[in-house]
C-alpha cells in the first residue's frame, strides 16, 4: 500500500513540476532539447524536454493518443530512454515511438546508467535487448533482456552501462507467459 503511494506521489510530483514550468505533458516535447536525430531527442537534466520526459511515464498509452488526439507514427506504441546517471537523471535520450528491430543509440558517447519506458508495459512477447560498445559498434555487446516478465509503464530502473537498445518481438516466448500476463492485466 505504502509503495502504491510513494508511486501516486511521484507521479503526481512530475505532473505538478510540469504544471508549474508551463508544459503541456500532452503536447510535443519541448524545444529546449540539445539535439534530435530522426526520432531521438538528447537533452540535459533540468531542462523542460527532461520534465516532459519524466512525465510521460506517468501517461498511458491511452491517454497518450486520447490528449494528443494524434496517430502516433511509430508500430510499437512505446516510448524508451536512456540516462547517464541512475535514477533516471543526468543527460538522456528519448525516443518517442519505438520502431520494432530498430536499434537505437545516442549520438553523444557516454555510457547510460538507467533506463526509462512509457505509455504501455511490454507485451508478453516484445523482448526489450540492452547491449554496450563503443565508436560505430555501440550495440556490439548484448547484455541482457529486462522485458522476460511484465514491465508497467512507469518503470524506471538503473543498469550496468548500456549503449543501446533494441525492442523486437520475440515469437518463441514461452506460452506460460501468455497466461501469466493475461490473468495479471485481467
Amino acid at each position: 500500500m505504502i509503495f502504491f503511494l510513494l508511486l501516486l506521489l511521484i507521479a503526481t510530483s512530475a505532473h505538478r513540476k510540469a504544471a508549474a514550468a508551463g508544459i503541456d505533458i500532452y503536447g510535443p516535447i519541448p524545444d529546449d532539447y540539445i539535439h534530435k536525430d530522426g526520432s531521438a531527442y538528447h537533452f540535459a537534466e533540468g531542462s523542460n524536454a527532461s520534465i516532459w520526459v519524466h512525465a510521460q511515464f506517468d501517461i498511458s498509452h491511452k491517454q497518450r493518443v486520447e490528449k494528443r488526439q494524434t496517430p502516433t507514427t511509430g508500430p510499437a506504441h512505446i516510448g524508451i530512454s536512456l540516462w547517464t546517471s541512475p535514477g533516471i537523471t543526468g543527460l538522456s535520450f528519448w525516443i518517442d515511438d519505438v520502431v520494432y528491430n530498430t536499434p537505437y543509440y545516442s549520438i553523444w558517447p557516454f555510457d547510460f546508467l538507467s533506463v526509462g519506458i512509457a505509455y504501455r508495459s511490454l507485451d508478453y512477447d516484445e523482448q526489450l535487448d540492452l547491449s554496450y560498445g563503443k565508436g560505430d559498434e555501440r550495440c556490439g555487446l548484448y547484455l541482457y533482456s529486462p522485458g522476460v516478465m511484465p514491465v508497467q509503464s512507469w518503470t524506471q530502473w538503473d543498469t550496468q552501462p548500456v549503449t543501446c537498445f533494441r525492442l523486437w518481438v520475440n515469437l518463441g516466448a514461452p506460452v506460460w507467459r501468455t497466461w501469466f500476463l493475461d490473468g495479471v492485466r485481467g
